[in-house]
Order: structure tokens, then sequence, then C-alpha cells
């Protein structure tokens, strides 16, 4: 399981350097715990916002003198996102709101892939809901799954709920394996439907994600995990068992052993009848760690 977390933390710190994706240079940090590559791209944004502090600090001083209307024009026209997001950082929260509501939801969807969330929570705090939800959306459509994982918490739970509720699986997956928060995560996923996340486990198994599936179930309270097992039985056989192969390659038992006295009994005897949960020798070592 930590090995399958130091890739995602991997991917959140190319995204933060704004290295693509599919680049290998990093990939070697991927065998460090996700805890130390989660505190070298924390480390690395404090030492980049700590040099840049002044020159955007007067950048955005200058915005004081503008009416907002004209700081919003030039913003869009002149700044471009980067520069836009790196300068919001560093202004006071409120002048960073009344801002944004006067920018287009197209460029404030740019630019908060440049952003921070953390260095964002009190801007957003300031922003209305609607903005949120149209902002998230104008994201999910650009693909921009990381950045929204990233704003899982500080985007008011409701809104994010609003902003996914009709997603892909594929998108909601990626997503929640990319959230920061967990807590926030467990709050947003309770207020999805059960047809969007057994859309999530679907695209799991269809393809073959299934491994970032147990990921996020990681990430869940016993609730939530439960709440996706009683879905279970609703999949694609062969899906499935794509799942629970994930569970047993990654011997993931302490995110699934917990849940099983939580689901119903429909739910556990198809769990138990599925080849990979039946064989003995898994259930014959499941009984001697207990023990």
């Amino acid at each position: 399981m930590s090995a399958g977390r130091s890739v995602v933390e991997v991917a959140k710190l190319k995204h933060a350097l704004q290295v693509p994706a599919a680049a290998t240079d990093l990939d070697f940090l991927a065998d460090l715990a996700p805890a130390d590559v989660s505190h070298l791209r924390r480390s690395i944004d404090a030492a980049r916002h700590a040099r840049q502090a002044g020159r955007f600090a007067r950048l955005a001083g200058i915005t004081r003198f503008l009416p907002v209307a004209v700081a919003a024009k030039a913003a869009e026209a002149a700044l471009g996102p980067l520069v836009s997001a790196r300068t919001a950082s560093v202004m006071e929260p409120e002048e960073a709101s009344r801002l944004a509501e006067r920018i287009s939801p197209e460029f404030l969807a740019e630019l908060t892939g440049h952003l921070e969330p953390t260095r964002a929570t009190a801007i957003v705090a300031g922003l209305p809901p609607q903005l949120l939800i149209e902002v998230g959306r104008r994201m999910l459509a650009n693909g921009d799954h990381l950045t929204l994982g990233g704003f899982v918490g500080v985007m008011p739970a409701d809104a994010s709920v609003e902003v996914v509720r009709d997603a892909s699986g594929l998108a909601i997956l990626e997503i929640g394996v990319h959230a920061e928060d967990p807590a926030a995560l467990d709050e947003v996923l309770s207020g999805l439907p059960d047809e969007a996340l057994e859309r999530v486990l679907t695209a799991a198994g269809e393809h073959e994600r299934a491994d970032e599936a147990v990921l996020l179930m990681g990430l869940l309270g016993l609730e939530a995990r439960a709440r996706l097992f009683e879905l279970l039985p609703r999949l694609d056989r062969l899906h499935q068992r794509r799942l629970v192969r994930a569970v047993v390659r990654q011997a993931a038992w302490e995110h699934v052993l917990p849940v099983l006295s939580r689901i119903s009994a429909d739910a556990l005897h198809h769990l138990v009848r599925l080849p990979e949960i039946a064989d003995p020798d898994l259930l014959a070592g499941l009984v001697h760690d207990d023990g």
C-alpha cells in the first residue's frame, strides 16, 4: 500500500514542478516513504514561495490602486494564470476573493492549477459556492483531476459534491486518490449517490485501475468503505474479481477485514464466494495472521 501512495505523491510533485506526468526523471522517488515525498513537495513550495514572495507582493500592491474590474482584466490579458496565481497567494484573502469574482471562470480554472491549495483556503472561503462549482466543473472538463483532488477539503464539501456528482467514475477515482484530506474526501463521497460510486468501481475494473481503487479505500473511513463493498455485487463479475485481486496483491486486509462486520449478509456471502477470497491458502494465511 505505501508503494502505491508514494507513486501518488510523486505525481503530485511532478504537477507542482510542472513536470509532464509521463516523464520518468522523478520516478526513483517512489522508493521513498509517502510522507517523505510529500515533505519534499511542501519544502520546495515553501522555498519557492519565500524566494518569490517579495516580487509578487509588489505586484499585488499595484492592484490595490486599480479598480477591481481593471485589475481583473489585467490579470487575464497581461499576467496569465501562473503569475496571477502566485500574486493571489500573497494578497489579502478578501482582496483576492473580490478580484476572483470579476475574473472569468475559464481563467480561474487555469489559474487554480498553479495554486497551492493550502495557500488558497482563505480565498476560497470568500467565494460564492456557485462560482466554485462552475470553476470546478471547468477543471473537471479539462481533466485537471489532480488539482481538484488537492482542493478536496479546501472547497466546501457540498460544492465538491456538485462538481463531481455526474462525473465519470475514472475522474472521481483520480480525484479521490489525489485528495489531501481523507476526512473531507469521506464527506464528499458520502454525499454522492450509489450510482456515482458504482461508476468508480466499474471504471477501476474496466480500465485496470483496481490498485488505485484499493488506495482510495485506504483513505476512507469504515462507513464509506462498507458502502463500496455493498456495491460490489452490482458489478460485472470480471470487475469484481479484478478489485479483489488488487486487495490480495497489495495485502490490503487491514482496510477490508474491519468492514466485513458492517456489510449486509448478502454482500458478505457474495464476497466470500469469489474464487480469490475462497482460496484455502489465503484463508489459512489470514487466520494465522489474525492469531
